[in-house]
């Protein structure tokens, strides 16, 4: 039953239009049939009826004559002629009981058949008047009666063959006609039909071609209106399937030029990670680690089993990440893969068609700008420490002063004995050194300005070494080939470029550090060589090169400006710097400066006591302030004090305008106020 269905609603429209219409041919035609020979039978048979009915009137007329008279042979003669002459078949005459008197018929071959007070086997008699179609046989039954007086009943027997044949006729000429008009209808539908057909098939193929050929349009002229608007409504949606498809394309085309401009890899992957869509910048990123268009390539590019973040540096599963994707719908987060920092963002997408859910993915290379931010927040780290260094640089210099000034003071005041001038003299000594550790801070807040002066290289590289390697296990040793006691230079600079390289060394493991110094000839010229040697773990190949790049740094806390500074002093002293190092020996610096040396001038005493000078000391640090005024006052001069800008400007207005004009004006640089040095 269920393939009977099936065939059926796989039946094609003609073909079922087709059948309906033979079928409803058919069916019209044998109504029409019916109809037409059932009418035309049954006037004829009423037709001829009444004409038996009219005959059987007259023989009764004549036979109730004879009977009244008792003449029952002329009875027999007159149904006799009426049989010969055709007008009935036979006749039974019974009598009042109705008993047959006789029975007269005729044969096929016209032989007269008579049968008294009996009848032929079969026969029945009729209780009333009735047409036998089996034998097309009407008998008529007549009350034999004069008056009220009866004489019996007459049967006649008449033959509608004639009838039945009009009736066979008939039919074969209906059924000639029927015939005729059916194949008529259908050379006329057949036409009509085949035209209709070809245009149902040229639909069709051209519904199943729309897709491949938007745009095209269906040229037939269908017979009917319904066909008509299919063929007008299939172009229709031809056209706007082809001006959908361009907007669509176009679409295409912009978003993928948003892509292309956006600096950040974009993909559509499901939840395997497998690739549904990638831009440009994608496409070539995966090309770059050879994971173009691979299974799970995002997957294997980002983490195998584990993602990474960045910076707390928490671990995420690929199940814990997607189930997180999927509760909160996007997420964004920074994670750490292939030695680069990524800025990662899923969003989780739905594919209207299939139901199915997707990711989309974008994620951009973001090291140097996490680098830049980190070496930002170390500046300002850097710069906050700069201006602490400067106050602390300013206010310890500012002690020192008074201290080195009270010392002066005493000396000049030539009332100290041999010891009490040594231990000045050891204090003073001392007091150098917190002054270079002054001058340390504030060569970090200021960048340290070159001044040249007699230096003492073999105090200047002792020093340094003793301030860096105290309560350390480092061994230090020193080589001077050359002595140079009055070396022009910057001994701070020389003493910062010194003390980077050490801390370097120390930092790095050195058990060991050798410093030498050599005259030897650089480029043509004198120079003196400075090499810091340690037995460290050595510098790799690949990163020797970069180690004088600013931030540059393999430290975890390291800032990345320590030989960047070193290489910036030694340029600005007029030098030049080399490196050579090997992993698991150790580094070498080479320092070469120009050898330039400062004659010592001698200044006789009584030369600072020729002139009295008028001074004007302005400083707002009262024991500095007065500390130097004593000094000054000591050697002779008149000495003026100030403690701020305006007061120092009030002071020299005022003596200028009495005539008393300043010689020397010795100020602070740095004063509170509104007027500073």
């Amino acid at each position: 039953m269920s393939s009977k269905l099936a065939t059926f609603k796989n039946l094609r429209l003609t073909t079922f239009i087709s059948l309906l219409f033979i079928v409803g041919m058919l069916l019209l035609f044998l109504l029409c049939f019916y109809v037409i020979r059932s009418y035309t039978f049954e006037v004829l048979k009423r037709q001829e009826i009444e004409k038996v009915r009219r005959i059987g009137e007259t023989l009764r007329m004549q036979t109730m004559q004879y009977l009244v008279v008792d003449l029952y042979d002329e009875v027999e003669k007159l149904i006799e002629l009426n049989i010969k002459e055709r007008n009935i078949e036979g006749a039974i005459l019974l009598s009042l009981d109705k008993k047959p008197v006789f029975y007269i018929s005729q044969t096929e071959k016209g032989k007269i058949l008579r049968f008294y007070q009996n009848l032929p086997e079969g026969t029945k008699l009729p209780e009333q008047a009735y047409y036998d179609e089996d034998q097309a046989k009407y008998f008529l039954l007549l009350d034999l009666k004069l008056k009220e007086t009866p004489f019996g009943y007459l049967v006649i027997i008449f033959d509608l063959y004639k009838i039945k044949e009009l009736y066979v006729n008939t039919s074969k000429l209906l059924i000639a006609l029927f015939t005729g008009i059916f194949l008529l209808f259908l050379f006329l539908w057949y036409p009509i039909f085949s035209k209709v057909k070809k245009e149902l098939e040229a639909i069709t193929q051209f519904a199943k071609e729309i897709p491949f050929v938007k745009g095209n349009i269906l040229s037939i002229s269908p017979f009917f209106t319904e066909i008509r608007d299919l063929t007008t409504s299939l172009n229709w949606a031809s056209l706007r399937l082809k001006e959908t498809e361009k907007e669509l394309i176009r679409e295409k085309s912009l978003l993928e030029a948003i892509f292309s401009t956006i600096d950040e890899a974009i993909l559509v992957v499901d939840l395997t990670f497998n690739i549904r869509y990638q831009n440009d910048l994608a496409r070539e990123f995966l090309k770059k680690f050879g994971l173009e268009v691979k299974e799970n390539a995002v997957a294997r590019l980002f983490f195998e089993e584990i993602l990474k973040t960045y910076p707390e540096e928490r671990t995420i599963t690929i199940e814990e990440l997607l189930k997180e994707v999927c509760d909160l719908g996007r997420i964004e987060l920074q994670v750490e893969a292939n030695g680069s920092i990524y800025e990662l963002s899923l969003k989780l997408t739905s594919n209207l068609e299939e139901e199915a859910q997707e990711l989309l993915l974008s994620f951009k290379d973001i090291t140097e700008k996490v680098k830049a931010q980190e070496e930002y927040l170390r500046t300002e780290k850097m710069r906050s420490l700069v201006q602490l260094a400067a106050g602390v640089a300013h206010d310890l210099n500012n002690v020192l002063a008074i201290l080195f000034n009270k010392i002066n003071l005493m000396l000049l005041s030539k009332k100290c004995s041999e010891e009490e001038i040594h231990t000045l003299k050891a204090m003073e000594r001392h007091l150098k050194r917190g002054r270079y550790l002054a001058y340390q801070l504030l060569s970090l807040s200021k960048g340290g300005e070159i001044v040249f002066e007699k230096t003492d290289l073999e105090e200047v590289i002792k020093d340094t070494a003793n301030f860096v390697l105290a309560g350390t296990k480092v061994s230090f040793h020193l080589d001077l080939k050359v002595v140079v006691k009055n070396l022009r230079t910057d001994p701070y600079a020389l003493s910062q470029i010194l003390l980077n390289l050490l801390i370097n060394a120390n930092q790095a493991g050195a058990n060991t550090i050798k410093v030498g110094v050599d005259n030897v000839v650089e480029e043509g010229k004198e120079s003196l060589l400075i090499t810091v040697s340690d037995d460290g773990p050595g510098i790799p190949p690949d990163i020797l090169n970069r180690i004088f790049e600013p931030f540059f740094t393999t430290k975890k806390e390291g800032s990345g400006l320590g030989l960047f500074i070193v290489k910036s002093l030694v340029k600005r002293l007029g030098g030049n710097l080399k490196v050579e190092s090997k992993v698991g020996e150790g580094t070498t610096f080479y320092i070469y400066l120009p050898y330039e040396t400062v004659e010592e001038e001698k200044v006789e005493e009584a030369k600072l006591l020729e002139r009295r000078l008028r001074i004007l000391v302005v400083d707002d640090e009262e024991d500095l302030r007065e500390s130097l005024a004593q000094i000054l006052e000591e050697l002779g001069h008149e000495v003026i004090t100030a403690g701020n800008g305006e007061e120092g400007l009030s002071t020299y207005l005022s003596l200028t305008s009495q005539g008393k004009n300043i010689d020397l004006l010795i100020t602070d640089y740095t004063m509170p106020g509104r007027l500073n040095g």
